[in-house]
């Protein structure tokens, strides 16, 4: 997929997003900022919203404050081992929805949340575009 010491993963998260914005540019330009709540031990280390418009969604995940969540810094924030119990809790217009990552391809059908180490598996960010 990307290189983390060369730059590809900036330039494939930035593209991957560019052309999902490009294929529905209202959700992103006059889409509803929803800001979704995190819960888990590690809830305070990763930032999430929603863009909605007329039944369209796209959720955003990123991790923030990693520093000490890492035992080496060169290490990316993915996986169980890192994001345990923690989850992004979804509003009644979000719940029960199938989501696929732009970023990585992967799906998800979400409950009342998306599991954030599921979410942010194999990739540090998650983009995900409803696929109801």
């Amino acid at each position: 997929m990307s290189s983390r010491a060369d730059g590809r993963i900036k330039l494939h998260v930035t593209a991957t997003a560019l052309r999902a914005r490009r294929e529905d540019a209202d959700l992103y330009v006059r889409g509803e900022y929803l800001p979704l709540t995190l819960a888990g031990a590690r809830g305070a280390h990763a930032f999430a919203f929603a863009r909605t418009l007329e039944g369209r969604a796209a959720i955003a995940i990123v991790p923030r404050l990693t520093a000490t969540l890492l035992p080496d810094p060169a290490t990316a924030p993915v996986g169980h081992a890192v994001w345990g119990d923690t989850r992004v809790v979804l509003p009644d217009g979000l719940a029960g929805r199938h989501w696929q990552n732009v970023l990585t391809d992967d799906t998800a059908t979400s409950t009342s949340h998306l599991d954030l180490a599921a979410a942010l598996e194999r990739f540090p960010v998650a983009l995900f575009v409803a696929g109801d």
